[in-house]
């Protein structure tokens, strides 16, 4: 993994606040979260979650960019897909697996 920008364990889930209440620290999540928000975001940085995949749009506009903006600001970086297809593998096991960025 020496060619990856981040790598370690990542969860998926499709409920972000179930979903860190089962991760550990320095975990890369996979959410389905439209816009998300400042709650979530702290939540995020409590957990001291690596990175952010959103199977969603992360700031569609429609919302503050409040949450983004925090994630952003503490170092997370969030990578939004274009579809969900991308992941759609990984749905099917609630089990982590090590990724590589």
């Amino acid at each position: 993994m020496s060619d990856c920008y981040l790598h370690g364990k990542a969860y998926f889930g499709t409920s972000t606040k179930q979903l860190l209440d089962r991760i550990s620290p320095l975990s890369i999540i996979i959410i389905d979260h439209e816009d998300i928000d400042i709650v979530a975001a702290e939540d995020m940085i409590r957990k001291k979650v690596r990175a952010v995949i959103n199977r969603r749009v992360s700031f569609t506009g429609n919302r503050p960019r409040t949450g983004l903006l925090l994630l952003l600001k503490h170092g997370i970086p969030v990578y939004d897909l274009n579809t969900s297809r991308s992941f759609q593998w990984w749905s099917k096991s609630k089990s982590r697996k090590k990724i590589c960025i």
